[in-house]
């Protein structure tokens, strides 16, 4: 105990004693205080048992190792081939536009960003124009913002976790449970998709961290920090205003009423209103701007109408417990994984039979666990609410959960744990977090064969020579899947000729049931008509149940007033492509027999 600072004997003395006097009597009582005095001193010496002493150039060492692996997996799994999952072809696009914006007007460009934003956020597609701008227009570079806020969200996770005791092995065991998570390279939302998900969960997390350091905004400081990054988390995605709103409230709540003791309120209250005031000064501004395509997107596909039960319908979802289970099981089978929550549920198991071996302790840093525990409730409160449903989305409060988790074990398991056991599990854990990211991270991304992915790129460039020429080319396919629609053919448009097409109308397909009538009238105004096959491989969506009622009758219009320029078969479903008009010398053979 003579080589520890002066702080810690405070410390030790300040928190354990009084708690312990009325627990123990005589000789236990002194017995008892030996070893609880024993155990901050071993956890203040634990973080230098091993390499872990000198965390720095280890993370660095971490860091490089993951930024290689992400290359090389985006580089062989991602790039050839097209971009998965529908919603990313529209930040693809809302990138390029801006790019050639940009290039066209300059500075002005970015006035046009404001004024008619994404209906899901501002800044996404601008950091990718930056990083294509500063590493060229690939989709390695596009995908380089997401590689660095995964590893800030690293750093600042491990930060923040080592801050209350210098307790260097629990940051390890937090970041090395995030690395290994599923979601990491998961094809929609992970890190090599190009879309807000991924980004907005690391800012958040970062978010959450910067909250926890204001020390119940004591710091002014950090409380600055945490304003303008969750006015940078709003601007990016418009739909965490619902989260960071009533986080805020609720932590402004807590500093008011409840702590009987500590720092004066008032002092709190000015570095909360600050932090408040930089968000609203920030976000407002850019939520009124965009509250026409928030309306349309949030409320009309998220609150009203047809379409939120049918996405709840897409996974399965049609009772009050599918409902509210739903965002829990996403979090563990699809954003955490099987190794994830093994690793968490041994770390809360652990943490309670600490807390019942010691109920003396308590948790470190009360507010630090407030924080995350109110920033994993809200989303999940708000996402719940949603009818609408995606196992994506729950990852928003992923790293709020894992310090959570990290700060239990810190609290109640560290301090009944030997010197040796604590040294071994934080070593097991980085090695089973290293080996989950390199299994995920060498996964296959594609469902489909190296065959099919070669006849998604020649169909699609077929329609996208077709789309070149034409004023308002409209696209009608009979069929709703994420690899042959328009988004795919505009995308294969701009790898073509190196610019943007035309923009294309989809007069059929999408989720929404359509009648016979007006199937008909799109396909007869079309330009290009896209064929498959009247049952084989529907899916679920209204859409694909009510087309096969009058397939057959759009199938004989097409075969007598169109002409066939390209066929081919993906995933053993054939596909034909009709083209009103062909182009002179425009031809398309065909690689796979079509049925």
């Amino acid at each position: 105990m003579t080589g520890l600072p002066l702080s810690i004997h405070r410390q030790i003395a300040a928190l354990i004693l009084p708690q312990s006097r009325h627990r123990c009597r005589g000789s236990q009582a002194s017995q008892r205080l030996d070893w609880i005095l024993s155990q901050p001193a071993i956890d203040y010496l634990r973080a230098s048992n091993g390499p872990i002493d000198r965390p720095a150039p280890w993370l660095a060492v971490a860091f490089v190792l993951e930024a290689v692996a992400f290359y090389i997996h985006v580089q062989l799994r991602v790039a050839p081939y097209y971009p998965q999952a529908y919603d990313q072809l529209t930040y693809l696009s809302a990138t390029f536009n801006f790019l050639d914006d940009l290039s066209q007007r300059g500075l002005a460009a970015f006035k046009q960003v404001f004024v008619s934003p994404l209906p899901t956020g501002i800044t996404y597609p601008l950091q990718g124009a930056f990083a294509a701008l500063a590493f060229g227009p690939s989709r390695v570079a596009l995908l380089t913002p997401n590689l660095i806020y995964f590893l800030l969200a690293q750093w600042v996770m491990f930060l923040t976790i080592r801050r209350p005791r210098g307790d260097t092995a629990s940051a390890w065991l937090a970041i090395s449970i995030f690395a290994g998570c599923i979601c990491v390279f998961k094809t929609a939302g992970g890190i090599a998709d190009y879309r807000i998900d991924f980004a907005a969960m690391c800012l958040f997390g970062i978010l959450v961290c910067a909250i926890a350091s204001t020390e119940g905004f004591k710091s002014r400081k950090y409380s600055v920090i945490a304003g303008f990054l969750a006015a940078a988390l709003i601007l990016m995605r418009f739909i965490t205003a619902a989260y960071i709103g009533p986080i805020f409230l609720i932590l402004c709540c807590y500093v008011i009423f409840l702590p009987r003791r500590g720092p004066p309120v008032w002092p709190r209250i000015k570095n909360i209103s600050i932090s408040g005031a930089i968000v609203a000064a920030i976000s407002i501004p850019a939520l009124v701007a965009a509250s026409q395509q928030i309306n349309a997107y949030y409320v009309a596909g998220h609150i009203k109408g047809d379409e939120p039960a049918i996405r709840a319908a897409e996974f399965g979802v049609s009772s009050l417990s599918g409902y509210l289970l739903f965002y829990p099981k996403a979090l563990m089978g699809y954003q955490i994984g099987t190794f994830g929550v093994i690793v968490v549920a041994a770390i809360v198991i652990t943490a309670f039979i600490g807390k019942w071996r010691s109920p003396f302790l308590k948790i470190d840093y009360p507010f630090d666990a407030i924080v995350f525990l109110v920033s994993f409730i809200v989303p999940i409160v708000v996402l719940t609410c949603d009818v609408s449903k995606s196992p994506v989305v729950a990852g928003i409060v992923l790293i709020p959960l894992l310090l959570l988790v990290t700060t239990g074990w810190r609290s109640f398991a560290v301090p009944n744990l030997t010197p040796r056991l604590l040294r071994s599990i934080t070593y097991f854990v980085m090695a089973s977090g290293a080996v989950a990211f390199l299994v995920n991270v060498s996964a296959p991304r594609f469902d489909l064969s190296p065959a099919d992915q070669a006849e998604i790129e020649r169909l699609n460039k077929a329609i996208a020579t077709s789309i070149e020429g034409l004023d308002k080319p409209r696209v009608a396919f009979d069929r709703t899947n994420p690899y042959l629609n328009d988004a795919t053919a505009t995308f294969y448009f701009r790898q073509i000729y190196g610019r943007a097409a035309r923009p294309v109308s989809q007069s059929l397909g999408g989720i929404f049931a359509v009648q016979r009538d007006d199937a008909l009238a799109a396909v007869q105004s079309s330009d290009i008509v896209v064929l498959s096959d009247k049952s084989l491989k529907r899916g679920q969506f209204p859409f694909e149940k009510n087309i096969s009622q009058y397939w057959d009758e759009l199938d004989d219009y097409a075969i007598h007033n169109l002409t066939l320029l390209c066929s081919g078969v993906i995933a053993n479903t054939p596909y034909r492509i009709f083209v009103r008009q062909p182009r002179a010398g425009q031809r398309c053979e065909s690689t796979n027999p079509a049925a």
